[in-house]
């Protein structure tokens, strides 16, 4: 496995995504759940980012890529165009710069790639076919999805508040606790906190 499935801190970090294409716009709207600062450059936009332009996380920026174009300092970057010229401009400016880039045209030359996430309030599966089976991995997701729907959102969170209350206590024993009480009702989940917990 080349690319480590891992979670990155986005608080406080400003991405940059080149391209106002279809491919840019998906990959624009899959960072908008995170806490990144998104610059969007390009010298055109598709009308789907109108949708978007309120969004005060993100700025626009009508630029075309050559190579004079300056690349800022950002501590990601993600390129999209349509151009091969202006991703491999772009790819070489960011690793002059050691800027971790994903170009999303050839994934392979990518520091990082970007997995499909399957998400509730207190889980987030991460999924990836590493480029070979896009089509395949939205149907796995859509399957993962109801999954997700179809699981006690309620009990998650007694157990994410219990095993919290365990781990202050300096409770030993903490995984086999949480998996005994996952196969019970959220009534005894609860009642094990009263009990169990101060």
């Amino acid at each position: 496995m080349r690319y480590l499935p891992v979670s990155i801190d986005t608080r406080d970090k400003k991405i940059l995504v080149v391209g106002g294409g279809q491919v840019a716009y998906r990959k624009v709207k899959s960072l908008l759940p995170t806490e990144f600062s998104i610059d969007i450059v390009s010298s055109s936009f598709i009308d789907d980012f109108k949708n978007l332009q309120a969004n005060p996380r993100l700025s626009f920026i009508w630029k075309k890529v050559d190579s004079d174009f300056v690349l800022d300092s950002y501590d990601y970057l993600l390129i999209a165009t349509d151009s091969k010229t202006a991703n491999e401009i772009l790819e070489a400016k960011a690793r002059e710069k050691k800027i971790p880039f994903l170009n999303a045209s050839k994934s392979e030359n990518s520091d990082f790639i970007m997995t499909k996430l399957v998400a509730s309030e207190d889980l987030t599966i991460s999924l990836s076919s590493g480029g070979k089976n896009p089509a395949l991995l939205g149907i796995i997701a859509k399957d993962l999805e109801e999954l997700i729907r179809n699981i006690d959102q309620e009990k998650i969170s007694a157990l994410n508040d219990l095993r919290q209350k365990l781990k202050d206590q300096g409770e030993k024993n903490i995984g086999s606790i949480i998996v005994d009480l996952y196969k019970k009702p959220l009534a005894d989940i609860k009642k094990y906190g009263e009990e169990n917990c101060k």
